[in-house]
């Protein structure tokens, strides 16, 4: 059965594509679009078409559209949310870091630039309408200027960082592979070689190397 989704996009490329991408969609109805990113607008259509999904696309993503998403999201608990930006603003980046704890499942927050293939945004639209939680790693990187010294995450390339972060997080490789758009063999390739640079830690086979490096990497970003 079709899935109900309302388009909510300020840049007009962006929702040219939508409109055309989901008017004939197997898995999703179009149930609304719009060009103009107001949520109060929105929201008056939302208790008359009753969509299971939204997909919200802004040029610049500010605490002010991260606020209103909560706040929708308290009015339609049950509706799933994929988020989507082009530039972040300071504030926005700020909020972001709350975003998880007021939104536990069904949303989704990816960088514009990051999709580079329709499927993979489909993918994650269908990830989230499962209520699944995804956060571009892109989003992460802010996070590794803190991180502690450490000989095993300077050793690691920018995938392998991406791949680790998801693996804390407690992503499948399946699921990783459909968020970055990869093989599942490629997922499975890089996470060998990070297997391969943590073999310097001295207790690494005391360990499953899966459980190792998620612990070596929290512990690095000074989370328990």
């Amino acid at each position: 059965m079709k899935k109900n989704i309302y388009v909510l996009e300020d840049q007009e490329i962006f929702f040219i594509a939508y409109e055309s991408i989901f008017s004939h969609n197997k898995d999703f109805n179009l149930a609304g679009i719009s060009d103009k990113f107001s949520y109060d607008a929105a929201n008056k259509k939302f208790s008359d078409i009753q969509p299971d999904l939204l997909l919200a696309g802004t040029h610049t993503l500010t605490s002010v559209i991260i606020d209103e998403i909560q706040r929708i999201r308290a009015e339609f608990p049950g509706m799933g949310i994929v988020l989507t930006f082009t530039s972040l603003q300071s504030d926005g980046a700020q909020a972001l870091k709350d975003l998880p704890e007021k939104i536990k499942h069904g949303m989704a927050v990816i960088s514009k630039q990051s999709l580079e293939q329709l499927d993979q945004l489909m993918a994650i639209i269908s990830s989230v309408s499962k209520g699944d939680y995804i956060l571009d790693p892109v989003l992460e990187k802010p996070a590794l200027s803190g991180v502690k010294d450490d000989l095993f995450l300077k050793e690691l390339t920018r995938r392998e960082l991406e791949i680790l972060n998801l693996i804390a997080e407690g992503y499948s490789n399946s699921a990783m592979a459909a968020i970055l758009y990869i093989d599942i063999k490629t997922v499975r390739h890089h996470i060998n070689n990070i297997y391969s640079k943590l073999k310097m830690d001295e207790d690494f086979k005391l360990k499953h190397p899966r459980v190792r490096a998620t612990r070596r990497y929290l512990a690095m970003k000074g989370l328990p």
